[in-house]
């Protein structure tokens, strides 16, 4: 009999793929194995009883004392792995939806830039430069649609965009569906970009040394441009520069305009 813990690695891995920030990751790691594994992860998968999962909020008290929030985020971790156990490989005595969550404390508000500080940041690309214009509609496309940043390296040019209704075809980094998407002012600096293609590259995106260069740009290149941008912002805006961070901002704007996300 499969025991829990042989589905770990899977787990992570499963992580990645749907395109989840590293952070995030990092953290359901972090309570997988403190919390998770330590308390069920030698149970067979198949025998497994809703009761067991008391076991790892046992362990999370202990792992983590005094700290409500971690027990409350262990127990997600717990949710989410057995999701992943019931989709992927075996079928349990009980659905993952009946675990149980303790309540979260209040906390403070998530991380995010004011309209001035985005503007800033906008600002500070050089438009006559290659890799500063895809900074920019990087930026600007994340932070008025809320994309993540795996949806927009996998967009194709010729397929996925249309220029003058600003509008993209984008596949849901987790739930995979296709949905078009408006992104309102971006067709100024997407048709600047556009124009300074000289490849037949299908990909949006390129990376490389040089712009002329055709390799489509993919997550490592992204992030590794944004850690020398972030550079000219060192104490000048309130939070680390980072493209989840200017999601979060995305996601603050809409709550506080009432739109449901």
């Amino acid at each position: 009999m499969a025991k829990l813990k042989i589905y770990a690695k899977g787990f992570i891995a499963n992580m990645t793929n749907y395109g989840l920030a590293s952070d995030t990751i990092t953290k359901h790691k972090r309570y997988l194995t403190k919390g998770v594994l330590p308390a069920i992860g030698d149970l067979e998968a198949k025998k497994i009883k809703l009761e067991d999962c008391s076991l790892v909020l046992v362990e999370a008290r202990k792992q983590f004392p005094n700290t409500k929030t971690c027990e409350h985020r262990t127990m997600l971790t717990l949710r989410k792995f057995l999701e992943y156990v019931q989709n992927n490989h075996i079928r349990m005595r009980f659905e993952w939806q009946a675990v149980r969550v303790p309540k979260r404390l209040p906390h403070r508000a998530p991380d995010s830039f004011s309209l001035e500080e985005m503007k800033e940041i906008c600002e500070a690309c050089d438009l006559s430069n290659f890799y500063d214009l895809r900074m920019r509609f990087l930026i600007e496309s994340i932070f008025r649609a809320g994309f993540r940043i795996s949806e927009l390296l996998s967009l194709n040019r010729f397929k996925d965009i249309d220029v003058e209704k600003e509008i993209f075809r984008i596949y849901d980094a987790k739930s995979g569906k296709e949905e078009w998407k408006t992104v309102p002012g971006i067709r100024p600096i997407l048709k600047r970009m556009l124009a300074m293609r000289k490849d037949e590259n299908p990909a949006l995106l390129i990376g490389g040394k040089h712009y002329w260069e055709t390799g489509a740009l993919d997550k490592d290149g992204a992030q590794s441009h944004m850690r020398r941008f972030k550079k000219r912002f060192d104490g000048k805006v309130r939070h680390t520069l980072g493209f989840h961070k200017i999601r979060r901002t995305h996601c603050t704007f809409q709550l506080r305009n009432g739109i449901d996300i």
